[in-house]
């Protein structure tokens, strides 16, 4: 079963996030996958509704300021793996890293979240999941 966990983020914000990947001993595994994804979605069912999605390459924005389109940004990394948040090696660690204009495209109110890691272009696994709750600039939840 997926790990659930609630988060939140501010609009014109940096959010960060680490998580570190066990096995069912414990033991920190090393996060040596083909690619990771950080999908955001406006609602359930999430299949249809997906806003965001942060993988090793960069990010791809499937609605951009409530005007529709699409956009990519493959400038930056946004996911580090095996990375802690001072970017020095951590066995297992997965870290997040959307700075403050990447927040600003994400719309503010109540979305949804998911990580998955894949082999090749094959889903292999769900992470993490949960609501991610993205306020205004003016602190409100639209």
């Amino acid at each position: 079963m997926t790990p659930q966990k609630d988060l939140e983020g501010n609009k014109g914000n940096n959010f960060n996030l680490l998580l570190t990947y066990f096995d069912a001993n414990d033991n920190a595994i090393s996060a040596t996958f083909d690619n990771i994804e950080f999908k955001i979605f406006r609602s359930l069912p999430l299949s249809s509704n997906l806003l965001f999605t942060a993988g090793l390459t960069g990010v791809t924005y499937y609605l951009t300021g409530g005007t529709g389109g699409l956009s990519h940004d493959t400038g930056r990394f946004f996911i580090k793996p095996n990375k802690d948040e001072n970017n020095a090696n951590l066995t297992g660690g997965i870290y997040f890293e959307f700075a403050s204009d990447i927040m600003n495209k994400i719309p503010a109110g109540r979305n949804y979240y998911n990580v998955e890691v894949f082999k090749g272009t094959t889903f292999s696994d769900m992470l993490l999941k949960g609501r991610i709750d993205i306020y205004d600039e003016d602190g409100g939840l639209v």
